[in-house]
């Protein structure tokens, strides 16, 4: 009896004939399934940043903090106003006025401590980098695999044509 099953297990099977449905699933989620897309290209470049010019760094955050000290003293402003339009009471009552100045003043302390502190900070980065020797980086950029994936021109619409005259 097992010599007769090991000589029917060896025997090999009959393959099914396409179209026959005898066909297994994985065989036709094989063919349903698109090639896959070939793998991206890279092109790298290794960078390093050996400064920071104290001067530029002044100037962006001179702007950036009067960005932000701008948007504070806005807001302070409509919040004092909406307090005295509802009729609230606001916790310190001195007047919207009052609020407003003392919020100025804030800003502009707050403006001249971070444009320092950002210039401070840029020139300890040069000295760091100057014992260190640098920061080295590495962007990367995908390259298209071939003309099919990079359109010619944007699609037409329809819309946007001028009608027939």
């Amino acid at each position: 009896m097992d010599a007769q099953s090991e000589r029917e297990d060896s025997q090999p099977q009959p393959q099914p004939q396409p179209g026959d449905g005898a066909e297994p699933v994985c065989a036709e989620r094989r063919r349903r399934w698109p090639a896959p897309a070939p793998a991206p290209r890279w092109r790298r470049t290794r960078l390093r940043i050996s400064a920071a010019e104290p001067w530029s760094v002044m100037k962006v955050g001179l702007l950036v903090s009067a960005g932000v000290g701008l948007c504070a003293v806005v807001a302070v402003t409509l919040v004092s106003i909406m307090l005295i339009v509802l009729g609230q009471e606001p916790v310190v009552s001195l007047g919207w006025e009052t609020t407003v100045g003392l919020t100025v003043v804030v800003v502009i302390v707050e403006v001249v401590l971070f444009t320092a502190l950002a210039t401070l900070v840029a020139f300890l980065f040069n000295w760091c980098l100057d014992v260190v020797g640098g920061v080295e980086m590495t962007l990367a950029e995908e390259i298209p695999a071939g003309p099919e994936q990079v359109p010619d021109a944007a699609p037409e619409d329809d819309r946007l044509q001028a009608p027939p005259a």
